[in-house]
């Protein structure tokens, strides 16, 4: 179909407009809670695919799949959790996650239709893949790391493949989606979705506190209890913090930015309640610097100015009333304050690994040779991590891997150096909660979190274009 022609398709039709509204992506934030907090998921979210096939038919666009897919994770409950603080086998049924894949793969199939129909593939070149080189180099170490140390395993394989597909298969995929697209409606459209994604964890994280009668013991929030059904606190934190940047883009663009400055706030809050230092530290940071942007930038400065004014005073107020409650609480900060947790080991482990080799190093399975309890987190074909990108790679690819993924951040964060705006600084934010929080911690190693971080940087390439 025409883009013109679209675009006119788009503006005239009821149900179109509501595919590519605010209201669409709440609507799969509404179903995705209630899913996970009644155990549902799995049949909530058939209706959240058929709802997006529609969506795909109705704006001719592949927009309805940022939600879907961005929310999709969250969705699972701890009822039917396959992680090992719950254990259930429910995901492990192989007519489940038949339909799921087939659900999945009939709306990326429907995306790409509408592309072709749209003339997404008419005029391709080799120009209109950008990181292309350092894509492929940076494949080839996730894939071949290890292979003259001897201890390169097929394992390394099924894990490389899967870090491919969430490095540079969602980014190419919505690299060609938002071809057709404005920039700005991408943009306006990605924070809606981190908005309802925002949310989702937001009343998640409620729903843990009321749910789960040993979350809190003697006045003190236990730690190991902040578990949802996706994950535990460092995840929770983590991608709450990632939110808050376009949270922030949305007070600077859209009319009603005091809905999405309160959203911010409560991520924020909720951060501090998962007991995720790295969260708290860089999500912390990130919402100040938000903050001090949004003084300046925010689309009502006079009234932002008053509504942080308000917010700080009433946040001081509330911890000076019930400071030894609070103090309590959170005690688990106090008490564990800046102690490495054993990441020191894990590092010296990863550079000695490179330094036996340093030419294509050990392979993501071969760093957990030689390491005390070097059991795979969450699925079994997770490799044990360094909790540092830099080390995991030196460790796992050597320098082959570490000059790949250098190159390849060169090449990520180049477009925001070429006329800086607003919109690109908000998504450079974004992109800085998951690259910094990977310092000290597994994000970049872990594909269910490059799924939004991938959308991200598409988004920064195809603003940048314009």
């Amino acid at each position: 179909m025409n883009p013109l022609r679209m675009n006119i398709f788009r503006k005239s039709d009821v149900a179109c407009n509501f595919f590519l509204s605010h209201k669409y992506p709440l609507t799969v934030a509404f179903i995705t809670v209630l899913g996970y907090s009644f155990g549902l998921e799995f049949y909530l979210n058939l209706l959240n695919m058929l709802l997006l096939a529609f969506g795909i038919l109705k704006t001719r666009s592949a927009l309805p799949l940022l939600p879907v897919v961005s929310l999709y994770l969250f969705s699972i409950s701890p009822k039917n959790s396959p992680e090992s603080h719950f254990g259930s086998d429910f995901y492990n049924n192989a007519a489940v996650v038949s339909v799921i894949a087939v659900m999945f793969l009939a709306c990326i199939i429907l995306s790409l239709l509408v592309m072709r129909d749209g003339g997404v593939f008419s005029s391709l070149s080799l120009s209109d893949f950008p990181l292309l080189k350092s894509s492929l180099w940076l494949s080839g170490a996730f894939l071949f790391g290890g292979l003259l140390s001897g201890e390169w395993e097929a394992e390394n394989l099924l894990y490389g493949g899967l870090l491919i597909a969430a490095y540079f298969g969602i980014f190419y995929f919505f690299h060609l989606a938002f071809k057709n697209e404005n920039g700005h409606t991408v943009i306006r459209y990605l924070i809606y979705t981190a908005a309802a994604m925002a949310v989702v964890l937001i009343l998640e994280s409620l729903h843990l506190y009321l749910t789960n009668e040993n979350i809190i013991k003697n006045g003190e929030i236990v730690k190991e209890q902040v578990l949802y059904g996706w994950g535990m606190w460092t995840m929770a934190g983590q991608f709450l913090a990632v939110t808050i940047p376009l949270c922030f883009l949305g007070v600077m663009k859209q009319k009603h930015w005091w809905i999405y400055f309160t959203v911010a706030s409560l991520a924020l809050l909720c951060i501090v309640f998962t007991l995720s230092r790295n969260a708290l530290l860089v999500g912390g940071a990130i919402y100040i610097l938000c903050v001090a942007f949004c003084l300046f930038f925010a689309r009502q400065k006079r009234a932002f100015r008053i509504a942080v004014l308000c917010v700080f005073s009433i946040a001081l107020l509330i911890f000076f009333i019930f400071s030894e409650e609070i103090l309590t609480a959170l005690s688990d900060y106090i008490e564990r304050g800046f102690s490495n947790n054993g990441r020191f080991k894990l590092w010296e482990h990863g550079i000695k690994a490179f330094l036996e080799e340093p030419l294509l190093g050990k392979g993501f399975f071969g760093l957990q040779r030689d390491a005390q309890g070097g059991t795979p987190e969450g699925f079994t074909f997770y490799p044990r991590m360094m909790h540092n990108t830099q080390i995991q790679l030196l460790g796992a690819s050597g320098i082959f891997g570490f000059l790949a993924y250098t190159v390849y951040r060169i090449g990520t964060l180049l477009p925001f150096f070429k006329k800086p705006s607003i919109e690109k600084t908000m998504l450079l934010f974004t992109l800085a909660v998951v690259i910094l929080g990977s310092l000290i911690d597994n994000f970049l190693f872990l594909p269910k979190h490059l799924i939004f971080y991938s959308i991200t940087l598409c988004a920064l390439f195809k603003i940048a274009k314009e």
